[in-house]
């Protein structure tokens, strides 16, 4: 169990392989995002055989802090080892979480994109190339941001 002591109950495989890849530290497509999903499946593959069963796959997740009903559970099992797989190879576990990683950095930079196009966005942009620092201490709080958002 997280250090809260209850998993979060996600619905979708979506959501989980969204809640996997949030524990990966390293970015999409690096040697780093590679030696984290290794670490991570070592973490889930309890008895080294180097394939996760679905028990496994379970403890992972809830240690993870990740809940899944039965049947979500055998989807995301599907999910990342292939359909009708028994065990998840280390290979099908990576190709899936990366596959996963690189669809949400696609688009959370479709959605920057349409947020920096957005003409109230520039005006927060100017605000920082104009170092307008209330506080005078290089950097600007998020209430010093919204006052001068306001003043248009």
């Amino acid at each position: 169990m997280p250090a809260g002591g209850v998993a979060k109950e996600v619905k979708t495989t979506t959501e989980a392989l969204a809640a996997l890849v949030g524990h990966l530290p390293g970015a999409v497509g690096t040697p780093e995002m590679a030696v984290d999903i290794k670490a991570l499946f070592d973490r889930f593959d309890r008895d080294g055989s180097g394939g996760l069963n679905i028990t496994e796959l379970n403890s992972g997740l809830k240690a993870l802090g990740i809940g899944l009903g039965r049947d979500q559970l055998k989807a995301l099992r599907s999910e990342l080892g292939g359909e009708g797989a028994a065990v998840i190879s280390l290979e099908a576990f990576a190709a899936s979480l990366e596959t996963h990683a690189r669809a949400e950095a696609a688009a959370a930079a479709e959605v920057l994109a349409l947020v920096w196009a957005h003409p109230r966005i520039k005006d927060v942009e100017d605000i920082f190339l104009d170092q307008e620092d209330d506080g005078g201490d290089g950097s600007m709080a998020a209430s010093e941001l919204c006052a001068r958002l306001q003043q248009g």
